[in-house]
């Protein structure tokens, strides 16, 4: 099988910088692999430090523009046809992988209002 190692991205975390700023890795062709200091796998944004900030902070991003996209496009503001906006529009960029990513500090919890 062959790898397309253009599209390979490594992240180093942890507390040793020695071994972090040492070790190198190279794909089966001999090509030394990027080191990121954010990758996206699955859809989900990870930093090189451990947290999902990236993540969060593009997740809300998104949920603000979508929202704000809402209440441009629509006029009415009933609870029924908003609701369902909410929840078909914009729900599913918040609720997706929200178990790995899911924003547990006070900050982070405060970003999505």
């Amino acid at each position: 099988m062959q790898f397309n190692s253009d599209k390979f991205e490594c992240i180093k975390y942890g507390k040793n910088e020695a071994l972090k700023n040492e070790s190198t890795y190279t794909t089966q062709d001999g090509v030394t692999i990027k080191t990121e200091d954010t990758v996206r796998d699955l859809g989900v944004l990870m930093s090189s430090d451990g947290t999902f900030n990236a993540q969060i902070n593009k997740g809300c991003a998104t949920v603000r523009n979508l929202s704000s996209c809402i209440l441009r496009t629509f006029k009415t503001r009933q609870k029924i046809p908003m609701l369902t906006l909410w929840k078909s529009l914009v729900l599913p960029h918040i609720d997706y992988c929200c178990q790995l990513w899911s924003p547990d500090r006070t900050g982070q919890i405060q970003t999505f209002y």
